[in-house]
């Protein structure tokens, strides 16, 4: 909340144009002086396991660690598989590989979506199938917000706007 608070503040200071959010991290409520101005196509709203030696989440050996920064996929890691020890984890996504790597941990969970954007998509052992772990409502989809009332700032956003995904995303909401 801190971050979106910070990158509306700017906007309505007249310092940018436009504010790039992950949707899921949005308030739902509407901000005073705040439009959604486009959701582009969406990414893969799936979590995503990475394992240090390839395992899926099934196959995982009994008491095998996993870690995650989400208390959703924690509970609902404990609730797949209730053998298994999770942890917490904080840092950014190279952070967190290189702990991954250095064995810290047998396997950790992110979002498919933010590997995608980054390019490491080599990194999934598994697109974890939402019956087992559900996605954060509007997962996987970008938020440009624009001074309400901005129609320079929202004929520029909508070049990159996607209706389907917003659609999606805002029904998710």
């Amino acid at each position: 909340g801190v971050f979106t608070a910070a990158l509306h503040r700017a906007l309505l200071d007249d310092r940018c144009d436009a504010a790039v959010h992950s949707m899921k991290d949005l308030p739902v409520a509407d901000e005073p002086g705040i439009a959604l101005g486009a959701v582009p196509v969406r990414e893969d709203p799936r979590d995503a396991l990475l394992s240090r030696d390839g395992r899926p989440l099934a196959g995982l050996r009994h008491g095998a660690v996993v870690a995650t920064g989400s208390p959703r996929r924690a509970a609902q890691l404990r609730r797949a598989r209730p053998d298994l020890e999770v942890v917490g984890l904080r840092g950014n996504v190279d952070t967190r590989l290189a702990r991954l790597k250095e064995g810290r941990f047998d396997a950790m969970v992110l979002a498919c979506a933010g590997l995608a954007r980054l390019g490491l998509e080599h990194e999934i052992t598994e697109r974890i199938d939402p019956a087992v772990m559900l996605p954060a409502p509007a997962q996987g989809a970008l938020a440009l917000t624009i001074r309400r009332g901005d129609a320079r700032a929202e004929a520029r956003v909508n070049r990159v706007a996607d209706v389907c995904a917003a659609a999606e995303a805002t029904a998710e909401r």
